[in-house]
């Protein structure tokens, strides 16, 4: 459905989870990075050599959590930004 006919309730409706109180966003966000790093650091020394130094351990941890992360705040904040803009247009 092009966005530039949809009215906002077609929106609201499409993308009705995301709609809602900011803070609902903003736990779900905080609950994402905490599993996201909880996961992480159960597998770090599982998948790391012994002996591997903190801060590649560090470094790693951060790479991986931010590739992890990214896509998943891109959908779930910037798109329906992006979308909102559109509408706007």
């Amino acid at each position: 459905m092009p966005l530039r006919n949809a009215t906002p309730s077609m929106v609201q409706s499409r993308y009705e989870w995301n709609a809602g109180h900011p803070l609902r966003v903003w736990l779900l966000v905080l609950l994402l990075i905490a599993v996201v790093e909880s996961g992480l650091m159960l597998l770090l020394p599982v998948i790391l050599p012994a002996g591997t130094s903190r801060r590649v351990e560090a470094v790693l941890d951060a790479l991986l959590l931010s590739l992890t992360l990214a896509p998943v705040l891109w959908w779930l904040l910037l798109r329906p930004l992006q979308q909102a803009a559109r509408l706007r247009d």
